[in-house]
């Protein structure tokens, strides 16, 4: 693996020592290495754009996965919160640097 934002699944074949298997499949998203420079650049080109505020909403709603834009995840816990779309917004507006507190 190399650095970058994954998500795993443990289906419901999965078994316990009883045999039971999970009620639905469980997942879970994580990050190796550096947060990404720009929260909200889903393509890393250095700028945040509005179709890319958009896909982190879809991504709070359920509707998209975090690894359709791993920079959506600024804090690394592995999902994406309203604050960080605020952060997102604001790098819409000032543009994205190491100043601007990202």
């Amino acid at each position: 693996m190399g650095n970058g934002s994954y998500t795993a699944t443990v289906t419901t074949g999965v078994r316990d020592a009883s045999g039971n298997s999970l009620a639905s499949d469980y997942s879970w998203s994580f990050r190796i290495g550096a947060a990404p420079a720009c929260t909200g650049d889903c393509n890393g080109d250095g700028r945040v754009r509005s179709n890319e505020v958009t896909v982190m909403i879809n991504i709070i709603n359920g509707k998209a996965q975090l690894t359709s834009c791993p920079a959506a995840d600024a804090n690394g816990d592995g999902r994406v919160r309203s604050n960080e779309v605020t952060i997102a917004i604001n790098n819409i507006n000032r543009g994205c640097s190491a100043a601007a507190g990202n």
